[in-house]
């Protein structure tokens, strides 16, 4: 059987932008579209509310929406009879713009974060947010969809914005380790090669690699965890590792190391993972062999790529060109 490959590719509830306090990561507003079908509680003064955001200078879309509002009232009875008739809608528009329109099931999943109706008990999420790594990630998706493929695993892939901070995009994937017995998450600036070995199916509850001992500095570590933990009021443990969340495996008992921070989390560039590594500290955790997880900033790291399985870009200004660099050398090797 073939993969499922799943883009998500709506925007998730709203949050209050003053709860982020790093706003050059941050945008201020997100998608119409998404607010309409993520409502759980909706009224018509929700509904006339939503309308006001639809453009009327410039476009045709408020008259547009009006037209198709007349053929379709919005249905009040319960949330999801709403929630089908803004399915309606926004077929109704991409109709119009000639773009996929999506049945009840695959909303229900993209929007509800439902699971592919497979029989799969494995899946592979990775999730590119942003025009940069929407690009990237057409150049790795074969590698990644590939590798789920070969074990029997559904790849999901998350291509849209759904938060206000990019950093909370990752936590998403609990919704899948929840509903899975496995989930490998890996990020979109990764390659998976050919012959990687199946990370699947092994005891461990939960794997992540420890980036410590590829650090040249290492106070940074300890300062930023005690930022980010006080920014919540909570302690953040300090341990000579560093958990990188780039490529995480994870059984469903282990499902939580993926549980959403608190809204006030510190949003630097390190947030997200900090917050992930004291989830695996409280879990428990074996660790990812390098190979598994060999990232652009290690020592080494040309010298070694032939050696690598999983080739991490994190923190590369070059990650597509370097991504086609490690291609060309494996395939001198046969390797992809």
């Amino acid at each position: 059987m073939d993969s499922v490959v799943v883009k998500i590719t709506v925007n998730g509830l709203p949050i209050d932008p003053s709860s982020i306090q790093d706003t050059h990561v941050r945008t201020s507003t997100l998608p119409a579209w998404s607010r309409l079908h993520l409502e759980t509680n909706p009224t018509p003064d929700f509904f006339t509310e939503w309308k006001r955001h639809i453009p009327m200078v410039g476009c045709s879309c408020a008259a547009s929406f009006a037209k198709i509002e007349e053929e379709l009232p919005p249905d009040f009875t319960s949330p999801d009879a709403f929630f089908v008739r803004g399915i309606e809608w926004h077929n109704r528009v991409n109709r119009k713009l000639e773009t996929k329109e999506l049945s009840i099931d695959e909303a229900m999943l993209l929007w509800r974060h439902q699971r592919p109706k497979t029989e799969r008990t494995r899946c592979l999420v990775t999730i590119a947010i942003g025009k940069a790594f929407r690009s990237l990630i057409e150049f790795t998706r074969p590698y990644l969809q590939s590798y789920a493929l070969r074990n029997d695993a559904d790849y999901i892939e998350l291509t849209n914005q759904t938060e206000l901070w990019w950093g909370f995009e990752k936590f998403r994937t609990l919704h899948f380790a929840q509903q899975y017995e496995e989930t490998l998450f890996v990020d979109a600036d990764c390659l998976i090669r050919n012959d990687a070995p199946c990370l699947f199916g092994g005891n461990a509850g939960l794997l992540i690699h420890d980036d410590w001992q590829y650090h040249k500095e290492r106070d940074w570590i300890s300062s930023q965890r005690e930022v980010v933990g006080r920014s919540i009021n909570q302690h953040f443990e300090q341990r000579n590792v560093a958990l990188n969340s780039g490529v995480v495996y994870c059984k469903r008992s282990h499902a939580e190391v993926w549980a959403q921070p608190p809204r006030t989390l510190n949003t630097n560039h390190t947030s997200e993972q900090f917050y992930v590594e004291q989830s695996a500290f409280r879990l428990g955790y074996e660790e990812l062999d390098s190979r598994m997880n060999w990232q652009i900033y290690f020592p080494g790291f040309w010298n070694r790529i032939n050696d690598a399985y999983i080739v991490h870009f994190a923190g590369s200004n070059e990650k597509l060109a370097n991504a086609k660099r490690v291609v060309e050398a494996w395939k001198s090797k046969g390797l992809a």
